[in-house]
């Protein structure tokens, strides 16, 4: 077994949750032929589309259906760059067997988006799945063409429930004496729930609590600031990461502006906050 097959099993292992998501992968995997070609995953940073985009890999061999894995952080997000990495999937040994090209990092609207919307993924042929993975919705225009929306399918990826939290802990080894407030404290936020089962491991006795690790708490703020925006979003984003309970007014008060309302729906929708009415 090669070491990448046995980092993929490992991911399969430690994976949690996702029920539907994995479900409707699943139903496309079992039926005779693909019956849409097309899936776009999308969700903030650190939600899990990687972890995702592995899981349907591993199901994919599982199922003995080859696969192909590109992320555009590794190959450019340029047009060319990317029809070169692709050559494999079209050009493959065996054109009447079913294939999952799965693409890890693709924003709808950059020019690697448009070009994949315009030129790449009208010729590609019945036998190939492609599976998208983006931070952001997918746009209007990828929609408007006739016949788009029946080979597509979009997943948004929300937050994993308390149980799911729990469970994504235990899967690691992680003392509960340490992570028994992590999965309400984190929202169930993937990342921020890795970032707390690494420092468990460490410190098993140590009761796990933002408050005592600015570190972490820096390090999940550069990961929300990476995807603010404007400089007014990021200075909001900032503005939140210094209290616990943060007002329209107060942010109006930090931020100098009269009117912060979008800023502060903005800031509600995030989902790694705790909203109140």
């Amino acid at each position: 077994m090669l070491l990448q097959d046995r980092i993929l099993r490992h991911g399969h292992d430690l994976f949690v949750g996702r029920n539907a998501e994995c479900a409707l992968f699943q139903e496309a995997l079992t039926a005779p032929t693909w019956p849409w070609h097309l899936l776009h995953v999308y969700g903030p940073g650190g939600i899990g589309k990687t972890a995702l985009l592995s899981e349907f890999r591993y199901l994919a061999q599982e199922a003995q259906i080859d696969e192909l894995s590109l992320d555009t952080r590794d190959m450019g997000r340029t047009p060319d760059a990317f029809a070169q990495a692709v050559d494999l999937a079209l050009h493959r040994p065996d054109m009447s067997k079913r294939f999952l090209l799965t693409i890890d990092g693709v924003e709808a609207d950059s020019d690697l988006g448009d070009w994949l919307r315009r030129s790449f993924l009208p010729t590609i042929d019945e036998h190939l799945l492609v599976v998208l993975a983006s931070r952001h919705q997918p746009a209007a225009d990828w929609m408007d063409a006739p016949g788009w929306e029946a080979e597509t399918r979009t997943i948004r990826l929300a937050n994993l429930s308390l149980e799911e939290s729990q469970a994504f802990l235990e899967a690691r080894d992680v003392s509960k004496a340490c992570s028994s407030k992590a999965p309400s404290l984190t929202h169930g936020h993937p990342f921020a729930l890795t970032l707390v089962a690494d420092h468990c491991r460490r410190h098993p006795d140590q009761q796990f609590d933002f408050d005592d690790q600015p570190d972490i708490v820096r390090t999940l703020l550069q990961r929300f600031i990476e995807e603010t925006p404007s400089g007014k979003h990021r200075k909001a984003l900032e503005a939140a990461a210094l209290t616990r309970t943060l007002t329209q007014p107060l942010l109006e008060h930090l931020l100098g502006e009269d009117d912060a309302l979008a800023l502060f729906d903005w800031l509600r929708a995030r989902t790694f906050i705790e909203s109140e009415s």
